[in-house]
């Protein structure tokens, strides 16, 4: 099996529900990071951290603490953001 087949296999599908009071939300699916507490979370994690660097190039700040991470940018007008254009190239 290809490893990037393998890992894409790993993240895509996962959800989650959070837990208040004894009662349970509806379950959503996970739409970004790296799963927590598993055996590759730390490698995914590193891995993600150097593409940031390389797509944000500068332009884009980018706060990390510990394992996470945050994306700020200014948005114009018109609701474009130089984010989504380094991230969706």
């Amino acid at each position: 099996m290809n490893v990037i087949k393998w890992v894409e296999d790993y993240i895509k599908g996962r959800m989650f529900k959070v837990r208040v009071n004894g009662g349970f939300s509806d379950v959503f699916d996970v739409a970004s990071g790296v799963p927590q507490g598993s055996v590759l979370g730390p490698v995914l994690f590193v891995i993600y951290l150097n593409d940031l660097f390389e797509i944000c190039d500068g332009r884009v700040d980018l706060y990390l603490y510990a394992n996470d991470a945050k994306l700020f940018t200014i948005v114009d007008s018109m609701g474009r953001s130089i984010l989504v254009t380094d991230l969706f190239k």
